[in-house]
């Protein structure tokens, strides 16, 4: 019992979305006269006679499993139910789509700078320049750019005496760039 998708994974056939049917699909059977029934959503459908050595289950769209042993099994349909459709769109989807729009109107060498810093992780200006090989002007540009719309971190790493510029992508950013 449950969707098409299920019942073709299992050796199924396609049924028409606006068809009010059942579909009765054999798992794992080695007999192949045992092959998928669709019939009429009115159908009472009985299966009876069930012998295996193997535990014997009814399972509903791959998710709900009910061993049966060998008593028969019965299928009828039920009342009608509402289905509610949530959007696809999870509150990460949400969020990679605002980051994608603070990169949509970004120059080039600001994205591939971007997507370095993604691959590679955090960066001098030195490194930048070296792996993307773009003018060191433009690099700075670039960078302040990113720093502004909060899509790049810039810190301060103290060396000794001295301190070491490093940008590094901002936490829980990840990009899908062209």
């Amino acid at each position: 019992m449950g969707s098409t998708a299920y019942a073709l994974s299992a050796g199924g056939v396609l049924v028409y979305a606006g068809l009010r049917a059942f579909e009765v699909v054999p798992i794992n059977s080695t007999n192949i006269a045992r092959v998928p029934l669709v019939v009429p959503d009115e159908s009472r459908i009985v299966i009876n006679d069930l012998l295996s050595r193997s535990r014997i289950e009814v399972i509903a769209d791959g998710l709900v499993r009910r061993g049966v042993g060998s008593s028969k099994v019965t299928v009828v349909k039920g009342p009608d139910i509402k289905l509610v459709r949530l959007s696809l769109a999870t509150a990460l989807d949400r969020y990679r789509r605002i980051i994608e729009s603070l990169v949509s109107d970004l120059p080039p060498s600001a994205k591939l700078i971007l997507k370095v810093l993604e691959y590679e992780g955090p960066l001098t200006p030195k490194e930048i320049i070296e792996k993307t090989l773009i003018p060191q002007r433009t690099v700075r540009a670039s960078l302040r750019l990113l720093v502004k719309r909060g899509l790049v971190n810039r810190l301060v790493v103290p060396r000794g005496s001295s301190r070491l510029v490093v940008y590094a992508i901002s936490s829980g950013t990840k990009l899908n760039i062209k």
